[in-house]
This record gives C-alpha cells, sequence and structure tokens, in this order.
C-alpha cells in the first residue's frame, strides 16, 4: 500500500558550480572542508574520486532535456526504513533544504513515497537519535549531491525515497511496479542466518526473485556491505553484556544481482589533497563489532554461489560469492543537515 507522496525541488546556483581541478589550479582541485568534514567537492576532487571523470562516463542526469525531468535510467529510488522529515509549510523537506542551503551549488528533485503506512515517526530527543531517519536523510542528501547537475532540478537526478512500514518485498516490489527509476540504492542490511537481525534462506531466495525481475528491466541495485568488520551477526548478550559475533556477511550485498560496497578510510590533509587510502578496519579490542564500530563488512556468502563475473577472484571463498565488490570512504565523516542542524557521520 503507497501513502501519500510528498515531492520538493530546487535549482543549484549554477555560478558556484564546482570545477575540476589542474595542477595550475590547485585550489580548486583541493577544496578545504565544512566545519571539518569532508563535504561534497572534497568528493568530486581528483585527490577523492573524480567526480568530473565519473560523470563522462555515465548518464548523469538527464542528457536528452527532457521536459518532465530526469528518466528512470537516471534516477535513483532508496529502499529505506526511516523518514525523511517533512513540514506543513516550505520547505516541505527541511533536512534536504537545509543541506543545499550549505551547499548551494545543488539542485534537488525528492519525491518521498511511504509504503505500509511509512515508518512509525519519531521524535529526536534524549536517548532517542531517530537513527533510521538520520540514515533516510544521509542517504537521499548524498545519492543526490553524488548525481547532480548543479543548474536546473530538471537536469539534476530524480531521487525517489521509498519509506517502508511494514514488509520489505512490499516496498521492493512497489519500486518495481512504479518503474521510475533504475537505480535501486539502500543502507539496510540483515545477517545472514545468524545473529540477532538475521535472515532465512527462504526469505533471501525470494526477494532475489524479486531482484532478478530488477535486473531483467534493466536496474543497477547498490547496498552497502556492512558496519561490523567480519561478523555481521554481532549480537548483545544482556548476560556479559558483551558483543560478539562469528564469520558472516550481510544481505542483500552478499546477493550476486547487487554491488556489495564496502567501506574505507579516505584521509585528507588539512588543504584538501589526497593523504591516503586504505581499508576501514574498525575497533580491535572485545566488541568492537557493535554498530558502526566494526569496520567494513567482508567475507563469504553461505548462502549464494560465486556469480559468473567473480570465478577466480572471490579470494578464499571457494564456490560462495564474496563480498563486498567495491569500496568507497566511510570512516572518514562527511557532512550532512538533520533536524535543524549540520552534522559529521561515518561509518
Amino acid at each position: 500500500m503507497v501513502g501519500h507522496a510528498v515531492t520538493a525541488d530546487s535549482d543549484g546556483d549554477g555560478s558556484r558550480k564546482p570545477r575540476a581541478g589542474t595542477s595550475s589550479s590547485p585550489e580548486l582541485s583541493a577544496p578545504s572542508f565544512t566545519n571539518g568534514f569532508l563535504d561534497p567537492k572534497n568528493i568530486y576532487s581528483s585527490y577523492a574520486y573524480d567526480y568530473n571523470a565519473l560523470q563522462n562516463l555515465g548518464f548523469c542526469c538527464n542528457p536528452l532535456n527532457n521536459s518532465s525531468g530526469a528518466p528512470p535510467r537516471a534516477s535513483i529510488a532508496l529502499a529505506t526504513f526511516g523518514n525523511l522529515h517533512t513540514s506543513t509549510t516550505a520547505p516541505t523537506l527541511p533536512d534536504i533544504a537545509g543541506f543545499q542551503a550549505i551547499f548551494p551549488y545543488l539542485a534537488y528533485q525528492v519525491t518521498t513515497i511511504p509504503i505500509d503506512g511509512g515508518p512509525a515517526a519519531c521524535v529526536v530527543g534524549t536517548g532517542q537519535p531517530c537513527n533510521n531517519d538520520l540514515e533516510t536523510a544521509l542517504d537521499t542528501e548524498w545519492a543526490t549531491a553524488t548525481a547532480n547537475s548543479f543548474g536546473s532540478h530538471l537536469d539534476t537526478a530524480r531521487v525517489y525515497v521509498y519509506e517502508d512500514g511494514g514488509q520489505a518485498e512490499d516496498m521492493y516490489n512497489q519500486m518495481l511496479t512504479d518503474g521510475f527509476a533504475r537505480i535501486f540504492s539502500t543502507s539496510w542490511d540483515n545477517s545472514e542466518f545468524t545473529g540477532q537481525f538475521a535472515i532465512s534462506g527462504s526469505t533471501m531466495d525470494t526477494r532475489h526473485a524479486i531482484f532478478n525481475n530488477m535486473l531483467g528491466q534493466g536496474w543497477t541495485l547498490v547496498n552497502s556491505s556492512g558496519d561490523a568488520g567480519a561478523t555481521a551477526d554481532c549480537t548483545y548478550n544482556s548476560t556479559t553484556k558483551t558483543y560478539s559475533g562469528t564469520l558472516d556477511v550481510n544481505y542483500p550485498s552478499s546477493d550476486p544481482d547487487f554491488v556489495g560496497v564496502g567501506g574505507t578510510l579516505l584521509t585528507l590533509f588539512n588543504n584538501g589533497t589526497f593523504s591516503s587510502e586504505v581499508a576501514w578496519t574498525g575497533g580491535a579490542t572485545a566488541g568492537s563489532c557493535t554498530q558502526n564500530n566494526g569496520g567494513s563488512t567482508g567475507g563469504c556468502s553461505q548462502h549464494f554461489s560465486v556469480p559468473a563475473y567473480q570465478s577466480g577472484s572471490n579470494g578464499t571463498c571457494g564456490t560462495f560469492r564474496s563480498v563486498p565488490d567495491i569500496a568507497l570512504n566511510a570512516s572518514s565523516g562527511q557532512l550532512i543537515y538533520f533536524n535543524g542542524g549540520s552534522q559529521g557521520v561515518g561509518g
């Protein structure tokens, strides 16, 4: 069941469009940080992921100049289990507007789509950080930032934020039925078989069938591999008051239909130039597997066989699928806007 959708859009200030740096213009290729955290210009920089080069290889975002905006092929569907904060007065999506106010070169066109009534409302307060809502804001803001025209919102990737309040299968099927996008991205996952948030083999198979249908329609599916290190099933023991886990990976990044995205630690010098980039390893003490401190999750699926595209390159996983496939910065904090203010978020 689909609830009431909310759409908000805004053009970016093209005069402030970030430019690619060259050896003769280091101030452009080595942007400074914002409030001490990485911002879109840092990520665009040739010292990080060279956004202009990626743009030249991509389809972003409205190459045929459709009057209605970006086509499905260049649009993004986010699968979330939180709420993107809304307002009955302008701006209707205050977190997104707040993010753009910090980075006025960004355009955006965002639509929220509640599924099965949407997630329960959460009011940020003491002891209640509303992490699912924060994650939804994070995903929406950075999906927009990394698929942007720096001009008209009609030439920027449309972002459809599906907010699930029921069964994940309902959300995935609605995405497929709507057909608004051809890029699927989610930061939510479950450990395979074991742990507090484990998923069964039969449920993985049910969802795999939906994802197969998406691939048949030309979708690209992306999921973070997790943040509990090698132990995706990291679970709290109320008796010993400790966290522990076994070797396990997360689904759906373990599904061969997905590009599993791991995390790195990207370090830039204070002037924005490249220092280093290494795998995000997280904490090394007992219990460090707890959420967002275990480092990038990776390993071998216990359910999915090695796909043909990984043949000979799946490490020590033998006949099983290995994850992740790629990795980008996760450990160094990137700036977001949430609940009335900016903050840095890593993991």
